[in-house]
């Protein structure tokens, strides 16, 4: 808004002539007067304070005048010495003197003043609250008048809470009008909040959730952990904002009634990628090497989750390079390291005993890597090394990767990710625990029931979601991102049942996993639910022990885990329901009725008078009957585990 204007007659020390003017005063900051748009200057301090004094207070007793400014001085010495400094203040604004005791402006007289602004901040610019955000009478010199102080700070206090309440409430109307902006105009206002109160932690708290909130990942890191430096350095305390999980996961009422979009829901990983940022930035600086872990299976959003703090990182000036493990290259001996070193336009070691890649010595090939990886004491720009899928590493990757990590000659900073069932074998292998590595692991877990209706409100807005919708994704894709996302963005009918899924990541696992492997999945997914071992062995026809080290791969690959049941035996179950889809939807017609049929032999001929449990075999030899087509053996199995059931209940 523009300044308010005000024109007066103002009669000179002599009364000889009156001029036309206008005043404006400048109180938050360093104080200024202008007068027709010229700066006025003072000719000593003292008169300069009276007349913002004046103009703050527009009339003020002349004793507490001399008590202020001349504290040290006998009441007529200090009476004369106001006498001669308002004989100045009268040549810049229009002073009477009411009964020879008070002073005062002219009540005719109008100045425009930037604190009557303070409380309209609401209909102000963000560049106009700008030039206002400043410290009442900001003279480090008159901070040094003990008695003059003593009217200051309670004056400064005053429009200091006039600010920061003014500020509060513009952030609240805004984030209360549910605009596509309000979050960022609210910032706006905690960004000014934040600079007036340096050691506030709800304030700082708020802020760098409004950081998370609009994406700002690594201005919410560098802001908690500026803010945490500060009170830990001036007040010797330890706070929340240490730990940016602690703020991630506390509630802000206004904030979380915000309306959700996809990228605010918990696909979007916020509080672990703001975790692992915060372990990167912490040890950048540090001068040790680092690594961070992601663990997770299929589809879970391992690549999302490094792309997104890739992009973070590089936002801070990171170099990263990436060493990508693939299914495919996995029999190709250092494949990953030596595209990553071609992307880089590395020259490879050339010698006339090498005669094709796989004869490239694996330490030779490990110095060139480390040599592009890890930043020199003289290179002020921080590099990544990401490896990712650790699960497809071939083995002599596996020995470079060790060589890197066991050159300490300078800091080295990693983030690797792969399938949660290889971690052990990354521990062993890299010894990675007695490593002097700062370390932090993350493992990407599948969303529950609440977050998954989180997910699909927010991916379909325009749908009514009940609680029975919501049930029926989570049954169809217990919980996976990637599935969530194929089943959403497909449009397909949320209905009981299983939908198929175009673009099943497991395809590719399945296809190029080993002949006797294959087998054992397929003889698994034919099976209503889980499937023992010895039951297995007898199907394919194998020992216990050979089966024993097919299932030791299939596990690598995180497709099936196993547990010990209360009879001896070992129970063999995929890890999520779309790997028996997608073993099911690429099986021939042939194998399935040859599977469905051997299991129908193995359980017929495991049937005994004497055994217990008789409802269950019957219960599955209907099974595989009705999926082999043998409508007569079906109905048999059927009334046999009616008869069995009637006989438990009587």
């Amino acid at each position: 808004p523009t300044d308010p204007l005000c024109y007066n007659v103002l009669v000179n020390t002599h009364g000889k002539r009156a001029m036309l003017m206008k005043h404006k005063a400048c109180l938050l900051g360093v104080p200024e007067l202008f007068l027709d748009g010229a700066k006025v200057l003072f000719p000593f301090l003292k008169a300069k304070l009276l007349t913002f004094m004046l103009i703050e207070e527009k009339n003020i007793r002349r004793d507490k005048l001399c008590e202020y400014l001349w504290p040290d001085k006998e009441t007529e010495k200090g009476r004369r010495n106001l006498s001669n400094a308002l004989s100045y203040v009268r040549t810049v604004i229009p002073v009477q003197m009411n009964n020879r005791e008070v002073v005062s402006i002219k009540p005719s007289l109008h100045i425009a003043r930037d604190t009557d602004l303070l409380s309209s901040l609401d209909r102000l610019s963000l560049n106009e609250m700008i030039k206002i955000n400043g410290i009442f009478m900001d003279l480090p010199e008159a901070e040094d008048l003990e008695s003059f102080c003593c009217w200051l700070f309670p004056k400064r206090q005053h429009y200091h809470e006039l600010f920061v309440d003014g500020l509060r409430k513009r952030a609240n109307a805004f984030l209360e009008s549910h605009t596509d902006d309000s979050c960022e105009k609210a910032l706006e206002c905690y960004e000014l909040l934040a600079e007036r109160e340096p050691y506030n932690e709800k304030i700082h708290g708020e802020l760098v959730r409004l950081y998370i909130k609009t994406g700002q990942k690594v201005k919410a890191v560098d802001a908690a952990h500026a803010f945490s430096k500060r009170i830990e350095n001036d007040l010797g305390i330890c706070t929340d904002l240490s730990d940016i999980s602690s703020i991630v996961n506390k509630k802000s009422p206004v904030l979380d009634k915000q309306p959700k979009s996809s990228d605010d829901t918990p696909l979007s990983r916020s509080s672990e990628i703001l975790k692992m940022l915060d372990f990167m930035i912490k040890t950048e600086s540090s001068g040790k090497s680092s690594c961070g872990l992601v663990w997770g299976e299929n589809g879970i959003g391992k690549t999302e989750f490094i792309d997104e703090l890739v992009s973070c990182l590089n936002q801070r000036g990171w170099e990263s390079h990436y060493v990508r493990c693939t299914q495919e290259e996995k029999e190709r001996p250092m494949v990953p390291f030596i595209q990553m070193l071609q992307r880089q336009k590395c020259s490879l070691p050339q010698s006339e005993d090498i005669s094709s890649l796989s004869e490239l010595n694996y330490s030779r090939l490990a110095e060139l890597v480390r040599m592009n990886v890890a930043a020199s004491a003289e290179e002020s720009k921080k590099k990544l090394l990401v490896v990712e899928n650790i699960h497809w590493m071939d083995d002599a990757s596996w020995m470079i990767l060790e060589t890197i990590m066991w050159d300490y000659s300078s800091p080295l900073h990693l983030i690797i990710s792969g399938f949660e069932e290889i971690r052990p074998t990354f521990m062993l292998r890299t010894s990675f625990e007695t490593e002097p590595f700062e370390k932090f692991e993350i493992a990407l877990r599948r969303f529950d029931l609440e977050e998954t209706g989180q997910i699909c409100r927010a991916m379909a807005p325009d749908s009514t979601w009940t609680e029975k919708d919501i049930r029926n994704v989570y049954l169809q894709t217990e919980g996976n991102p990637f599935f969530i996302r194929q089943l959403l963005n497909a449009g397909l009918p949320v209905k009981d049942g299983k939908g198929i899924i175009s673009n099943n990541p497991f395809v590719s696992v399945i296809e190029f996993s080993g002949k006797d492997e294959r087998l054992f999945l397929e003889a698994l997914a034919v099976e209503p639910d889980h499937a023992s071992m010895l039951n297995i062995s007898k199907v394919l026809d194998i020992s216990p022990l050979q089966l024993s080290k097919i299932c030791e791969n299939i596990k690598n690959n995180a497709l099936v885990k196993e547990k010990n049941n209360d009879e001896g035996d070992v129970i063999y179950y995929f890890t999520h329901v779309k790997i028996r889809e997608a073993l099911l939807a690429n099986m021939s017609a042939t194998r399935k009725q040859a599977l469905h049929l051997k299991n129908i032999e193995v359980l017929e001929a495991g049937i005994s008078p004497y055994q217990y449990r008789k409802r269950e075999i019957y219960s599955l030899l209907c099974f595989h009957s009705h999926e082999a087509g043998l409508e007569e053996k079906e109905l048999y199995w059927r009334v046999m585990e009616l008869k069995q059931h009637f006989k438990a209940a009587h």
